[in-house]
């Protein structure tokens, strides 16, 4: 869905909106912080509480926001469970939009949320006690026609990416600010991202800092608001989390601030329309009630997918109940489970080339982790493609009106492995190797048994890790 695409002749379907960037500010937490306690949470159940969303007073926020633009925060798990917001009237989705793999975890991502009747979202947690934090960074107002503003462009291509610090050995040190110029590609040449833009799309990967987090804020913005983008609640890992971030009017600049410290990537998805361009409909936002599940793999097979796997799904009528015949873009919850190895996932339009971006991490084995990607859609739909391997889940938050681009590649054919012999086992948990040592959770997973030449060789003993079979 590109600047010069042509708008889809579409009537306007129910809930059409166009996006409006605001300062992040936190809404709600259910933590005690600097004797402060919890606040902007009520009660509705055991695990359910609300939110009120419409709240000109206190947040900007007017009556007629038919969605908002959350970053989810859980913060120290105290259980393995997750976090979903939706509608106050609506069904509780299957999905989620943070998912705790581990106790401690401290995790955000970003949620598209169609807000209630009565102005409210509702919060479920698996675990009741689970401490949560919502952070608005914008909102979507209801429009009837053609506007000029707030219209979501997603770059050609898919994105390029803008900034990687382990190209220019020059990784942020703790508690820095950068000035990052998102309208340029790490090459020098532009995007195509316009200084009049409302805001731009950006991943924010963090890779290897230390435990803290990152927040992409406004370039005109003095100082570091009081949210988060990403959080590493360990050392050495790789966190990518989608950010909405306001531009100043006369540049391309966002700031980047870096509690901790660590290698960044940032990848530029598209922008949202500032309100000197041409007034169209494409690219206005339709938000789902309930986020719908368009994929998952294990419904599929229930072994995970190989690596080098790419699914695709159509994103219409014939898929999702009410879907109009124009779709540009989507917003979706990517879920990474069981993945074979580290590696990442990629969503991109079907059909187009992949794009030499992420958009979701693994870093370690018997990982689960969730990230919202918006992406361009093509005439075959949405493709999701894992690296390393690893179930999939993709869960519609809502779509963006458009033409969709077209697939002029053959859909890639995925590995398909059949050997009736074990060429090798892999473990981040073993005891084996010089020494006869134990390593726990070393940062890549390694071989402990092997098949070569018709000769087995064990070197160490595993109590957890992975066991599959490789082609060849």
């Amino acid at each position: 869905m590109s600047a010069d695409a042509p708008s889809a002749a579409v009537v306007l379907p129910a809930n059409a909106s166009q996006y409006v960037p605001i300062t992040p500010v936190r809404m709600a937490r259910t933590w005690v912080e600097n004797s402060t306690p919890g606040f902007g949470f009520e009660a509705v159940s055991t695990n359910i509480t609300k939110v009120k969303m419409r709240n000109s007073t206190y947040f900007d926020v007017p009556d007629d926001a038919v969605a908002v633009v959350l970053n989810v925060t859980v913060k120290l798990a105290v259980g393995i469970g997750s976090v979903a917001v939706y509608a106050s009237d609506a069904a509780q989705p299957t999905g989620w939009n943070v998912y705790a793999d581990k106790v401690g975890r401290t995790i955000a991502n970003l949620a598209h949320v169609q807000v209630g009747a009565d102005g409210y979202v509702k919060v479920y947690r698996t675990v009741p006690t689970m401490n949560v934090a919502l952070d608005i960074v914008g909102y979507y107002k209801s429009v009837g026609a053609a506007v000029s503003g707030g219209r979501l462009i997603t770059l050609d291509g898919g994105g390029s990416r803008s900034l990687d610090t382990r190209t220019t050995s020059t990784p942020f040190t703790a508690g820095t600010t950068r000035v990052i110029d998102v309208g340029r590609k790490t090459d020098g040449t532009s995007n195509g991202l316009p200084v009049t833009a409302k805001a731009v799309v950006v991943t924010v990967t963090a890779i290897y800092g230390a435990s803290g987090y990152w927040t992409a804020f406004p370039n005109n913005l003095g100082s570091v608001p009081g949210v988060s983008s990403v959080n590493l609640d360990s050392p050495n890992q790789v966190r990518a989390g989608q950010a909405i971030v306001p531009l100043d009017g006369s540049t391309t600049n966002i700031k980047v601030y870096s509690s901790s410290g660590g290698h960044l990537a940032i990848d530029v998805i598209g922008y949202f329309t500032g309100d000197g361009a041409t007034a169209e409909t494409h690219g206005l936002f339709v938000p789902k009630s309930t986020p719908f599940r368009i994929l998952k793999t294990s419904s599929l097979q229930s072994l995970p997918p190989w690596a080098n796997s790419t699914f695709e799904v159509m994103v219409d009528s014939s898929k999702v109940s009410g879907a109009p015949t124009g779709i540009g873009a989507v917003a979706v919850s990517l879920t990474a489970s069981d993945p074979w190895a580290n590696g990442y996932l990629t969503a991109y339009a079907a059909g187009q080339t992949r794009p030499g971006t992420s958009n979701l991490n693994i870093d370690s084995l018997f990982q689960s982790r969730t990230v919202t990607a918006i992406s361009p859609v093509s005439t075959r739909g949405l493709a999701v493609y894992t690296i390393s391997g690893s179930h999939v889940n993709v869960d519609l938050m809502g779509w963006y009106l458009g033409t969709p681009t077209a697939a002029p590649n053959p859909k890639p054919t995925n590995p398909t492995y059949t050997p009736t012999v074990a060429k090798s086992v892999t473990s981040n948990r073993f005891i084996g190797g010089s020494g006869y040592t134990r390593i726990t959770n070393p940062t890549t997973p390694v071989v402990v048994a092997t098949a070569n030449s018709g000769v087995n060789s064990l070197i160490g003993i595993a109590d957890s890790g992975k066991a599959g079979v490789a082609k060849g």
